[in-house]
C-alpha cells in the first residue's frame, strides 16, 4: 500500500511542476491574425510586456528600448518595442544598432555558432540566427536577419517599415519572425530554443549594454487559441482552463487513492483498484464493481452467519 501511495504522490507533484513550468512562459499565444504589423499597438491590448522597463539608466543621445512585448503563434515571433526618443527625434552621425534577438533555435550549445563567434562583444556558443534593429542618419529604422553560417557577417534579408515583417509608426515597432526564416521547427518536435535579447542603449555592463537571456519552451504551439477564441478569452489569460485541468487530474489522482484504501476494506484485490489509473472510463468501472459487484467480504461474512444459524439450530 505504502509503494502505490508514493507513486501516486510522485505522480501528483510531477504534474504540478509541470503545470508551474507550463505557467511561467512569459509570452503569450495568438492566432495568426490577431495582431497587424502596422505601427498601430492598438491590437496589443491587454498584451502585458515582458520586460518593462526593458534596461537601466539611457545614455545621452542614444535611442532607447523602453518596453518589450511579444506574443507567439504556430508560425511567428511577434514583437513590439517602444523606444525614446521616437525615431525622428534623433540624430545619428552613422548607424546605430538598437535592438538584437539572436535564437537558439534547436537549444543546443553544440550547434550553430562556436565560442570564437561574437556578435557586438558577445559570445553567440550555440546560437544559428540573429536580428539586429538599426537606425540610421537619415532616421530609418530596419532590420537585418544574419546567420551564423558565415559568422553573422551576411545579411539573409533586411526588412524596412511598411514592409510586411516590420513596421515603425512613432516611437512604435512591430516586428513578424517567421521561424522557418529562423529555422525554429516547433511542430516537429523541437520545442525550445534560446532567445537572447541585447539592448545597446543604457549603460548596463562593460559593454554598454544589457542583454536578456530566455529558455522558453513551446509545447503548448499545438493548442494556439483561433481568432474568436482569443478575442474573447478572459483576463486571467486563459488561466481558469488550466485550473480546470488541474482540478480534474487532482480529482483522478485522489480517486486512485481511495481505491487502493476501498479495495482491501471490500476484500477486493489491488489489480482491481488499478483500473483506477485509466481517467474517468476505469472510475466507472470501479464505482460498477463495487455497486452491483459480490464483495469477497460479503461472501466471507454470509458464511460466517450460515455456520453461526447452524449453531443455533444445534442449540
Amino acid at each position: 500500500m505504502d509503494v502505490y501511495r508514493n507513486l501516486i504522490l510522485k505522480t501528483f507533484l510531477a504534474f504540478i511542476f509541470t503545470y508551474s513550468a507550463m505557467a511561467e512562459n512569459p509570452f503569450p499565444s495568438s492566432s495568426e491574425d490577431a495582431i497587424k504589423i502596422d505601427g498601430n499597438d492598438s491590437d496589443w491590448s491587454g498584451i502585458k510586456a515582458f520586460k518593462d522597463p526593458f534596461c537601466g539608466t539611457k545614455q545621452k543621445d542614444t535611442v532607447d528600448v523602453k518596453t518589450l512585448h511579444a506574443v507567439f503563434t504556430k508560425t511567428h515571433f511577434i514583437y513590439k518595442f517602444v523606444l525614446d526618443p521616437e525615431p525622428s527625434k534623433f540624430s545619428a552621425k552613422n548607424d546605430l544598432s538598437i535592438l538584437q534577438v539572436v535564437y537558439d533555435v534547436d537549444n543546443n550549445k553544440s550547434t550553430g555558432a562556436t565560442s570564437k563567434q561574437l556578435f557586438y562583444k558577445h559570445k553567440a556558443t550555440g546560437f544559428e540566427r540573429r536580428i539586429e534593429v538599426v537606425i540610421n542618419k537619415n532616421k530609418e529604422v530596419t532590420a537585418k536577419v544574419y546567420s551564423s553560417d558565415n559568422n553573422f557577417g551576411k545579411v539573409l534579408k533586411t526588412w524596412k517599415s511598411g514592409s510586411e515583417n516590420f513596421s515603425v509608426k512613432g516611437n512604435v515597432v512591430e516586428m513578424k519572425v517567421p521561424y522557418e526564416l529562423i529555422n525554429f521547427k516547433p511542430q516537429s518536435g523541437l520545442n525550445k530554443l534560446r532567445m537572447y535579447f541585447a539592448e545597446f542603449a543604457n549603460s548596463t555592463g562593460n559593454s554598454g549594454y544589457e542583454p536578456l537571456s530566455l529558455t522558453l519552451d513551446y509545447s503548448s504551439l499545438n493548442k494556439v487559441e483561433s481568432k474568436e477564441d482569443s478575442s474573447s478569452k478572459s483576463s486571467d489569460g486563459g488561466g481558469g482552463s488550466k485550473i480546470y485541468l488541474l482540478m480534474l487530474a487532482t480529482i483522478w489522482l485522489v480517486s486512485i487513492l481511495c481505491g487502493f484504501a476501498i479495495a482491501p476494506k471490500a476484500g477486493l484485490s489491488n489489480g482491481v483498484a488499478a483500473i483506477n489509473f485509466i481517467p474517468f472510463i476505469g472510475q466507472l468501472a470501479f464505482l460498477f464493481i463495487l455497486a452491483f459487484g459480490q464483495w469477497p467480504l460479503h461472501k466471507d461474512y454470509q458464511k460466517l452467519e450460515d455456520r453461526l444459524r447452524e449453531f443455533d439450530d444445534v442449540i
